[in-house]
């Protein structure tokens, strides 16, 4: 059986576990050969989520708060104005994001061609 991965999935591309609301980098995929199903394994390498439960991650599914797996330890992390709030329940560090009209017409865009925004150099429009 043939199946065919998103566009959007490449190693250490992070993904949110939609039932979860579980962020992590996905490291690999691996197929369960019994179901079919195919799997992502997180960057701990100790939990695999199945792939169709998944999405690329974008900044909605940080509307509430979602659980962020990292090599170190789980963090929380939730949308604050202007940016993202990632916490150990301890400490708390805010990300501040960018917002500019090119940068919300670049998102638009993005998401209506199925599409992501790469910050960094642009080239020039002769070549």
């Amino acid at each position: 059986m043939t199946t065919v991965l998103p566009a959007w999935l490449e190693p250490r591309t992070w993904v949110c576990h939609l039932p979860t609301k579980t962020v992590f980098q996905a490291m690999r995929c691996q197929r369960d050969k019994a179901t079919g199903s195919i799997y992502l394994l997180d960057n701990t390498g100790r939990k695999d989520y199945v792939l169709t439960e998944c999405d690329r991650l974008q900044l909605d599914h940080f509307n509430g708060i979602a659980l962020l797996i990292t090599e170190g330890q789980p963090l929380s992390a939730y949308r604050c104005p202007g940016g993202l709030v990632v916490t150990d329940g301890r400490r708390a560090k805010r990300v501040v994001l960018e917002h500019d009209e090119a940068l919300k017409a670049a998102q638009s865009l993005a998401a209506a061609f199925n599409g992501v925004v790469i910050a960094g150099e642009v080239p020039d429009a002769d070549g």
